[in-house]
Formats: C-alpha cells, structure tokens, sequence
C-alpha cells in the first residue's frame, strides 16, 4: 500500500504485520511487537537515543515485564495496567524512579500512537515527586571542620595551609 511505501522500512514491516492472517487488517498484529523492538529499531533510531539513554529506557521495560510476566508488548500499553505499575514502583522503589518510568513509558506510548501502533493515547497519571530536603552540617560540625583545618601546619607558595582549607570550606 502506498502509506507503507512513504515510510520508513522497519515501520512499513511493522504495520504489514497487522494485514498478515494473524492480524487480520487490525491493529491486534503491530500490537504484539514488543517494546524492546519499538525502542531499539523505530523509536532509538527516529530519536537519535544515546547507547546510554537505550540501556535506562530497557531498565525500565524490563521492569514492566517483571511487573507483567512476560516481555511487555505495544498492547500492554493501557492506562489500568501501566497506573498499577507505576503505583507498584513507588512502593518498592521511589516516586522518582516511577516518575523516570512514567516519562519513558508515556514517550514510547506517544511515539507509537502516531504512527498508528497503539490503540490509544496514554492518560496516565503524574507521578508526585518529594522535594528532597538538601543535606548539610549542623553548625557544631561545621565548627570542628573549621578547627581542624586551623590545625594544618603546611605552607603553599608563602600561604598556611589553614587559611587556604579555611577558605575552601567557606565557598563550600
């Protein structure tokens, strides 16, 4: 067909897949590819990923298959089943490693609807992330820094050591 034509190769091979007798002319064979294919030979490609950035999106993949059972595929992509687990990995790893998931999930879910490889488009909730508190010293602790780097007795080009780690711990 001419839309398979004006596309690029892998996505024309992905969509003949729902016109094959298993598919039957409906989207349900391009819903059996898995996402692991949709990331590395269309989305990866299409989006210029990193080697890196393919190896955290797979983290997250593999761990919806985990989730799942079985290696996650186009279809698996469904608001029920993915809210239940991101729910699941608040409760068992963080709020942000779900909210990493959700964005990653969210941007191959997208990527697949418009070009007609999902069924719907992903209404999924956000996932709230705390606002870390930031770690510091209390003040006695900083104090005994203070004291100690007094203590230093070396000299660097003409200057005590102790002012320059005295120095040093004030901009910190």
């Amino acid at each position: 067909d001419s839309d398979a034509k004006s596309t690029s190769p892998r996505l024309a091979a992905a969509r003949s897949v729902a016109h094959t007798p298993q598919g039957r002319g409906t989207l349900e064979g391009i819903a059996t590819m898995t996402l692991t294919s949709l990331l590395r030979d269309l989305y990866a490609p299409l989006r210029s990923l990193s080697d890196r950035t393919i190896e955290v999106y797979g983290y997250t993949i593999d761990a919806f298959g985990k989730f799942l059972g079985h290696q996650p595929t186009v279809a698996d992509l469904e608001e029920l089943t993915v809210a239940r687990f991101l729910a699941r990995r608040v409760r068992d790893r963080s709020a942000g490693t779900a909210a990493k998931d959700r964005s990653q999930l969210r941007a191959l879910w997208e990527f697949a609807k418009r070009r007609d490889l999902a069924a719907t488009w992903p209404l999924i909730p956000l996932v709230r992330v705390p606002e870390r508190v930031p770690e510091a010293w209390l003040t006695d602790e900083f104090q005994r820094l203070l004291d100690e780097a007094a203590k230093e007795k070396t000299v660097y080009d003409r200057i005590p050591a102790a002012l320059w780690r005295r120095a040093l711990l004030l901009v910190m």
